[in-house]
This record gives structure tokens, C-alpha cells and sequence, in this order.
């Protein structure tokens, strides 16, 4: 009889285990290291799946996700990713399809992904630059053309000046 209790309860206390382990309350998490979209970044990953980094990578660098629901196939995983922001993103979304939207000004800023379809690997992704302003264009043709004549003044000065 001793030994059916002992029994018993180890079987107990392993389906409990087994239960927390396996539970999806179990939440996965996702820590962050680095600041800006454009610094080196490393993100450690333990028991998360792609919707659950996605969204937390959104949140903190503050782009939209479009498509979560079509990321959380694919279950649960534990990884260290590292490198810029658009190459995790492109990492992580390697075998969906997928668009990510990045700002004219600044090639790294990424203002939204969008997971397309929810088949891993059928084509490769898009990347969308948004439309400049007339004035946004205006401005970047005067700025190189301004740092152009800078580099001319420069080279005109380093070349007008006595050898030693």
C-alpha cells in the first residue's frame, strides 16, 4: 500500500510538471539589448513564438505589426538573434511572406511589417520606401548638392596648400 501512495504521487507530481512545462500560460519572453533601429541589437529569446517577438520588437521601436495572427503558426523557440533591426526582422521572417515599410529619410527607421501569408517560403519579401514630399525632395537635392561643394572646397584647399 506504501508503495501505490508513492506511486501515486510521483505520478502526481510528474503530470504537474509536465503540465506547467507544456502549459501555454507558460508565456515566453523576449529581452531586448540595444537602443536604436539602427544599432547593433541582440534579442534573446526563450519559448516565444515569431507573433510574440514581433510584438514585442513593435512596442519597443514603436512600428506597427500587420498580420500577427498569420505569425503564430509555427510554435514556440528559444534563440539569441543579433544585428540590426531590419536584419532580425528579416531573420525572423525569412520563410513567410512579408513587406517591411521603412521611412525615406532614414533607411534605417522601420515604420511597418506586414506578414502577408501565413505559407513559410513561397517569395522573397518586399521592401517599401515611403514617397518623399516634393519638399522632402527638394531638401535632400540641396543638402548633396551643398555637401558636393563642400567636398570641392575642401580638395581645392588641400590642394592649394605648400607641401612641407
Amino acid at each position: 500500500m506504501d508503495t501505490m501512495i508513492s506511486v501515486g504521487t510521483r505520478i502526481a507530481l510528474f503530470s504537474l510538471i509536465y503540465l506547467m512545462c507544456h502549459s501555454p500560460l507558460v508565456a515566453g519572453s523576449v529581452s531586448i539589448i540595444g537602443e536604436a533601429q539602427g544599432d547593433r541589437l541582440e534579442i534573446k529569446v526563450e519559448n516565444a513564438s515569431t507573433a510574440d517577438i514581433l510584438q514585442r520588437l513593435g512596442e519597443r521601436f514603436g512600428f506597427k505589426v500587420q498580420g500577427l495572427r498569420k505569425a503564430k503558426s509555427g510554435g514556440k523557440f528559444s534563440v539569441t538573434l543579433t544585428g540590426t533591426l531590419k536584419t532580425i526582422l528579416e531573420r525572423l521572417l525569412r520563410n513567410r511572406n512579408h513587406m517591411i515599410e521603412q521611412s525615406f529619410e532614414n533607411d534605417s527607421a522601420i515604420l511597418r511589417v506586414v506578414i502577408l501569408d501565413s505559407n513559410p517560403g513561397s517569395s522573397s519579401p518586399v521592401v517599401v520606401m515611403r514617397k518623399a514630399t516634393a519638399g522632402q525632395r527638394f531638401r535632400s537635392i540641396a543638402e548633396r548638392r551643398r555637401k558636393a561643394a563642400e567636398r570641392r572646397r575642401e580638395l581645392a584647399a588641400s590642394r592649394s596648400e605648400p607641401r612641407q
